[in-house]
């Protein structure tokens, strides 16, 4: 239920989910929680309930990545800013140098995917 609130534009529903003992670190097939998901379509206000629900920040998909290296491939900076103001700035400097299966870096993708805005704020 919380990817399903993520995808369709309900994080507001992500209080009620926790309240009713759902797990915010509910998985897909190929390993993505709701924070990967709210990552990659940049919806920063998902990623700040998941986060306050105790979802898992750190969590990795089947590739290991992590939602912030999907924010930083999609040019998502307010999913960025959202993680450094609920965990802080050691926390999103942390996340931001995990690799993926591939040896990638947040600062890969988002160069591949000419993200500039995703690089100056990495900096």
């Amino acid at each position: 239920p919380t990817v399903t609130a993520v995808v369709r534009g309900q994080g507001e529903l992500i209080r009620l989910l926790k309240a009713g003992e759902y797990d915010m670190d509910e998985r897909t097939e190929d390993g993505r929680t709701g924070l990967h998901v709210a990552g990659m379509l940049g919806r920063a206000g998902s990623v700040r309930e998941l986060i306050q629900a105790g979802a898992e920040v750190g969590a990795k998909d089947d590739e290991w990545k992590t939602m912030v290296h999907w924010a930083g491939e999609y040019g998502h900076v307010e999913v960025l800013k959202t993680v450094e103001e609920e965990c802080g700035k050691e926390t999103l400097r942390t996340l931001m140098m995990e690799r993926s299966n591939d040896g990638k870096t947040c600062a890969h993708y988002a160069s591949a995917g000419g993200q500039l805005e995703v690089l100056r704020y990495a900096v």
